[in-house]
């Protein structure tokens, strides 16, 4: 006994050497990593690289976005094709216009009409399709034009972010969200590199710029509905129980509801699961006390924001099933640029996506938009017809299409 117990004191130094060697190499590793984020923040971009003009990839991508809505536009949106909608992109510093020649002067936001910007100017020396375009310098960062539409004189235009600055733009904010003391050991921006390299390839971020564009032909054909859309949620946003537990439990039966309605094969399975849908949200409603101007808003926004999702998703979708279609050779040279053959692996994520959007903001609304219009061209071919004409909603259709094909 008392040669174990002096056996065991002997070794305790021998212990505290490992614990100590243990604890430098923590703290090691620990240094590494710090210093690997702080080199990382340093090694991408804090600024878009080209500042005054479009790079080649950018105006690349903003041709194929005419060339894809050209192309098969109308074989969603009646019309769409040939609608004069032009294009601004802008970063940091410039505002870029696309698609337009003499433009007025500025633009006006959609639904205020507030003037902004100034005077846009030839861009120098350059040109997309052999066709000018123009810019303006912006005064900072916050009078940028918003990635929705907006109105250049009597043209609404889609207005988005060009691809370097969505990401630049992303890791900015990223970094903003922590105390300064540790930012410096964040990677933010590769984390914005990885965030948007998931969500936004150049496939991605093209038909983004299709559901800006939608949402610039909305304010074409239906003004009035567009601005009802926007000024009712900012009205009465406040108002909504975004953060309600049961509201929002509620809210994710419904969602997980139409996910499943969109994976099932069997059509007899899709029209059951849309009427559990409709079931659920009607009782959802009533349990909160939802009065009609809240309903409104849902409908609103589903209409608004449901559609341009559903168009961004829509264009991808028959440009990668389309085996005639061709994008813009020049487009070749971007190497994030897929040819919209991976739509199968986006639409596996955005129905993971669907499942789990009922918490805190109103990206509940894009995803229960959409998944109300992918179940209508299963259902109701015909709804695109009807949908941008008065008063009609995407709740309503779809409750029309079941009660048919329920006779």
């Amino acid at each position: 006994m008392i040669k174990d117990k002096t056996k065991r004191v002997a070794n305790r130094p021998s212990i505290r050497r490992w614990l100590k060697r243990i604890s430098w190499g923590i703290l090691v590793v620990i240094c590494a990593m710090l210093g690997g984020s702080a080199i990382s923040n340093l090694l991408f971009s804090a600024r878009s690289d080209v500042l005054n003009h479009l790079t080649d990839l950018d105006k690349a991508r903003v041709a194929e976005v005419f060339h894809l809505r050209r192309a098969l536009g109308d074989s969603i949106w009646a019309g769409w094709a040939d609608a004069n909608i032009p294009v601004i992109l802008y970063n940091e510093e410039y505002a870029f216009l696309i698609g337009i020649s003499n433009p007025a002067w500025g633009w006006r936001t959609v639904p205020q009409n507030f003037p902004r910007g100034g005077s846009w100017e030839l861009v120098p020396d350059d040109s997309i399709d052999g066709k000018e375009y123009y810019r303006q310098r912006l005064a900072d960062e916050s009078a940028s034009p918003q990635a929705f539409t907006v109105r250049v004189g009597e043209v609404w235009a889609a207005s988005m972010t060009t691809k370097d600055w969505t990401t630049i733009k992303m890791g900015n904010e990223i970094r903003d969200g922590f105390p300064s003391v540790i930012r410096p050991f964040v990677p933010y921006r590769l984390i914005a590199r990885v965030f948007v390299g998931l969500a936004m390839n150049t496939d991605a971020y093209i038909c983004a710029i299709g559901h800006e564009c939608f949402h610039a032909f909305q304010g074409m054909v239906a003004p009035n509905r567009l601005a009802s859309a926007e000024s009712t949620f900012a009205h009465l946003g406040k108002r909504y129980p975004w953060n309600d537990p049961s509201f929002n439990g509620t809210w994710n039966a419904e969602l997980n509801a139409l996910a499943d309605a969109l994976v099932a094969k069997d059509e007899k399975l899709t029209i059951e699961l849309s009427r559990k849908f409709l079931s659920l949200r009607r009782a959802r409603r009533l349990s909160a006390h939802l009065d009609s101007a809240l309903v409104n808003l849902e409908r609103l926004r589903e209409w608004e924001e449901g559609l341009g999702k559903y168009t961004e998703l829509a264009l991808w979708k028959r440009a990668g099933a389309n085996s005639a279609y061709r994008p813009v050779s020049a487009l070749r040279s971007d190497p994030d640029f897929g040819g919209y053959k991976g739509f199968g692996h986006q639409w596996a994520q955005e129905m993971l996506t669907l499942r789990f959007q009922s918490h805190g903001d109103d990206i509940r609304f894009y995803y229960g938009g959409m998944a109300q219009a992918f179940l209508l061209d299963r259902l109701l071919p015909t709804w695109r017809l009807r949908v941008l004409q008065g008063d009609v909603h995407l709740e309503n259709l779809l409750n029309e299409a079941v009660t048919l094909r329920g006779t």
